[in-house]
């Protein structure tokens, strides 16, 4: 499944377990948010970041960088309440060394691209699905959950998906799941994680040759339309 994200990146799959202190930070800002009349929609254009990663901080789900901290404290009224609850973050042990960078990165980033082969990407995934994943619990149900979810992201005008049919029997993608990121000051880096670690490209011409993979895959891939299609037949509408 490859998906190109052109906004906000929501929370990602690798991430660790929120700690209390994550959890009481997105209590706070909720709180803050709730008491100023805002919604998540109206508070994430202030804040400069999408609506997903908003409900991600609130539910301690994602640490928050100094920005989202400023402009948050900004937005609520400049009580200092945000500033002083930052200090006391802290994330349980879980985030790989080789991951951190990607993930700051991630979190500002203005084009997001993700071609996954072996599970739903992390971008995409239901609270439920996670769960799954992790403790072999479920069924139809949260598959069919999985799928609705999918299926109104890709409505969002700045969300492209597309699914590689099973019967192609080569494509640019036979090397393993890859991610590339564009930064608010276009400048691109790549990432490709295997079994036991995971690999941040910044070079150049090696970022390069993953763009003309990814281009080379989304050509072989079916079409929006048809990947659209294909997933509300696997839902049964």
């Amino acid at each position: 499944m490859a998906m190109t994200d052109t906004g906000g990146a929501a929370t990602h799959a690798t991430e660790p377990e929120a700690s209390d202190s994550l959890r009481t930070f997105g209590a706070v800002v909720q709180a803050l948010r709730e008491h100023a009349g805002l919604s998540r929609g109206d508070f994430a254009p202030l804040v400069g970041y999408s609506k997903h990663t908003v409900a991600s901080i609130e539910l301690g789900r994602r640490m928050p960088d100094d920005d989202f901290v400023e402009r948050a404290e900004a937005a609520l009224g400049n009580t200092g309440a945000l500033r002083r609850a930052a200090r006391h973050l802290s994330r349980r042990p879980g985030l790989a060394a080789w991951f951190r960078r990607w993930a700051r990165l991630e979190a500002v980033a203005s084009s997001l691209y993700t071609y996954e082969c072996r599970l739903i990407p992390g971008l995409l995934q239901t609270e439920a699905y996670a769960h799954l994943f992790l403790r072999r619990t479920g069924g139809a149900a949260v598959t069919r959950e999985l799928v609705d979810h999918i299926l109104d992201l890709a409505e969002q005008r700045n969300i492209e998906l597309q699914i590689m049919p099973l019967v192609r029997e080569s494509h640019a993608g036979l090397g393993g799941p890859m991610q590339l990121l564009e930064t608010p000051d276009n400048k691109w880096f790549g990432y490709c994680e295997g079994q036991e670690s995971g690999q941040f490209v910044s070079d150049a011409k090696v970022v390069s040759m993953l763009q003309m993979r990814y281009a080379r895959m989304r050509s072989q891939a079916l079409t929006l339309e048809d990947s659209l299609s294909l997933l509300r037949r696997m839902r049964g509408a």
